[in-house]
């Protein structure tokens, strides 16, 4: 019998298989433990890496919901190689700067531009027939929306109404639709990204903000120095503690007057902001004022209505005609 088959008989293990660190030192057995430690994070680390420049270079030629920064115009799908001037003139000097650099300058960075307002300013008849390659590519572009006779710039995040901000808030962010520059969920928006959205995009998040559903905090721009707002859904069911209300309690709130103050020394807000804030509230006070006045023409119009109808029918009954007028 084999002196290995022997060993093996006897429960004994050969000695091909015993480990070659089992006679070395615990010193050399920790160093060779870490150095294969080492070896693994660094591949794993490679494949992350490999994993995020696969990842930056799928997204490269693709919108996504970022939360952080716009999409990049020299990223964007290629254009058709020419297109036709107002002038009769075929070129294939891409346009796409100058095109989002017009739509970006529209009141609110997203107001609607005519395609006859668009062929004096820019040069471009969209609705010349040899332009509709020009058109069709100006359709898939994901930055740009564009109608039968309009277009203009498109949000980033979707958001073009009060629905559609309501639903970044109480569905997308919360499901981890919106993403950062990294790929990551966001957990929130910053003021600079919804600004101008809408027309009273500013009133709707004040709204959602005294409604409970939106908080916000102050963070600081590294690039500007200056407090920035930052929205995100309000987290439902959180009890607070008792030292936290007592310490809301014990806060003074200024008046009017005082925290304005503050707010400009500290750089929370700015004069402009206030001047905006007033002239829409102004805007907002004078609608809702002729509202008003319009219910109370309407309402005093259909009582003078029933009064006079009211009178006809007595003078009928009185005269005894045979036809009425209802009531």
């Amino acid at each position: 019998m084999a002196p290995g088959s022997s060993a093996k008989a006897k429960g004994k293990a050969p000695m091909a298989d015993i480990p070659p660190t089992k006679f070395m030192p615990v010193e050399e057995r920790e160093r060779l433990e870490e150095e294969k430690q080492n070896r693994k994070r660094s591949k794993q680390a490679m494949r992350a890496r490999e994993v995020e420049d696969a990842r930056k270079g799928i997204l490269k030629d693709t919108t996504t919901k970022a939360a952080s920064t716009p999409m990049s115009i020299k990223d964007e799908e290629p254009q058709p190689r020419s297109y036709f001037l107002t002038d009769g003139t075929e070129t294939t000097k891409n346009p796409m700067f100058n095109i989002h650099q017009y739509l970006r300058a529209q009141p609110g960075g997203y107001g609607m531009v005519s395609m006859d307002k668009f062929k004096t300013d820019i040069g471009i008849d969209l609705k010349d027939p040899r332009n509709t390659d020009f058109l069709q590519g100006l359709s898939h572009n994901e930055l740009i929306d564009v109608g039968e006779s309009t277009l203009k710039r498109r949000h980033p995040l979707g958001v073009e109404s009060e629905r559609n901000m309501y639903m970044l808030f109480q569905y997308d962010i919360p499901n981890g639709h919106v993403k950062t520059k990294n790929g990551l969920s966001a957990m929130g928006v910053s003021e600079k990204e919804l600004v101008g959205c809408f027309d009273g995009a500013d009133m709707c998040i004040d709204e959602m903000i005294k409604d409970g559903a939106v908080e916000e905090i102050y963070t600081k721009n590294n690039a500007s120095s200056r407090l920035e707002r930052v929205f995100f859904p309000a987290v439902k069911g959180m009890a607070v503690s008792k030292d936290l209300r007592d310490l809301w309690s014990s806060i003074e709130v200024p008046g009017e007057a005082k925290l304005k103050e503050e707010l400009l020394k500290r750089r929370l807000r700015t004069p402009e902001e206030y001047e905006l804030r007033k002239k829409r509230d102004k805007e907002h006070r004078d609608k809702e004022a002729a509202n008003r006045e319009g219910e109370k023409q309407r309402a005093k119009a259909e009582k003078k209505e029933q009064r006079d109808r009211a009178k006809f029918n007595e003078m009928c009954q009185k005269r005894g005609w045979s036809r009425m007028v209802e009531k």
